[in-house]
């Protein structure tokens, strides 16, 4: 049996211009948050991080503190291939 009743709803259901604007926009929600400040930003952004302090692959400055990096280096030689490194009756 099909039936034409209409439910009575607190809202529009039917897609407007606003949210066809909304839905082709990428990357911008439209909830008012931090997405409105990118959007309506006076400069550009700068998203390379050039001025954080990130741990990279170059070489720490060992020199200018004459201590070694120990928290970057990998020091250890255990694994999973080298298991006994502890020394047992004198022997390794």
């Amino acid at each position: 049996m099909k039936t034409d009743s209409k439910k009575n709803t607190d809202y529009n259901s039917d897609v407007t211009k606003e949210d066809l604007d909304i839905l082709n926009q990428k990357n911008i929600h439209k909830d008012g948050g931090a997405d409105e400040q990118l959007r309506d930003r006076q400069k550009d952004v700068d998203f390379t991080g050039k001025d954080l302090d990130v741990p990279t692959g170059e070489k720490t400055n060992e020199q200018t503190t004459g201590l070694k990096d120990e928290e970057n280096k990998l020091y250890s030689q255990g694994g999973s291939r080298n298991n006994n490194l502890d020394e047992q009756n004198g022997e390794l």
